[in-house]
């Protein structure tokens, strides 16, 4: 009974030390190694060619600490993030790539307003989101998206709020485009210079 006892409790130890390994492989000091990698890229696409925006981000080694990171406080996954007016309002239009937020599974809410953003770059639209099922809230206001930018949302079916207030989206659009978006519950497209809004059935 006294040896079962004792390889029972070796098989426990066994596993602790099993579990702490892959821990340590998985977290890296309170985040995910891979997001914590991904923030920085998402720092690098700020500042290029050269900045100082995001400066708290790889001053501490816990990413879930720096400033406008939210995290799942158990899975330390990264839950929101809000980059709202980085780059400096008289910087260059940027195409972004938008699968440098792919690595953030757990997302909720998105907010890369007010960052001079044209578009994105080719065959790395928001489209490429579609895997982040729990993505709810993406706020795109003042950047300088033009009307193809709708498509290239409709794959987000999760969406319950998108701004695009403020950007360039011009004459027509065809509601058809909203359909994919069930559950979307808000959407701000103010400030733009829409004449209309259309159907297969005609003007709405």
């Amino acid at each position: 009974m006294r040896i079962i006892k004792e390889n029972n409790r070796m098989v426990l130890v066994v596993m602790i030390i099993i579990l702490a390994d892959i821990q340590g492989k998985w977290r890296c000091d309170g985040c995910l190694e891979d997001e914590k990698n991904a923030l920085l890229e998402i720092k690098a696409f700020f500042n290029y060619p050269d900045g100082h925006f995001l400066s708290s981000w790889g001053l501490y080694p816990d990413c879930c600490n720096w400033s406008d990171v939210v995290c799942n406080t158990i899975t330390g996954q990264v839950t929101e993030l809000n980059l709202y007016y980085i780059k400096i309002w008289n910087s260059k239009d940027r195409y972004i790539n938008a699968s440098l937020f792919l690595p953030f599974q757990e997302l909720t809410y998105l907010d890369i307003g007010r960052n001079n953003i044209v578009g994105c770059i080719k065959n790395e639209g928001f489209e490429r989101l579609a895997s982040l099922k729990n993505l709810e809230f993406l706020d795109l206001s003042y950047n300088n998206f033009t009307n193809d930018i709708l498509s290239s949302h409709s794959a987000l079916s999760a969406l319950k709020v998108l701004h695009l207030r403020g950007n360039k989206l011009r004459g027509k659009l065809n509601v058809k485009e909203l359909d994919a978006w069930s559950k979307l519950q808000e959407l701000d497209l103010s400030e733009n210079e829409i004449d209309e809004f259309v159907s297969s059935a005609g003007i709405i």
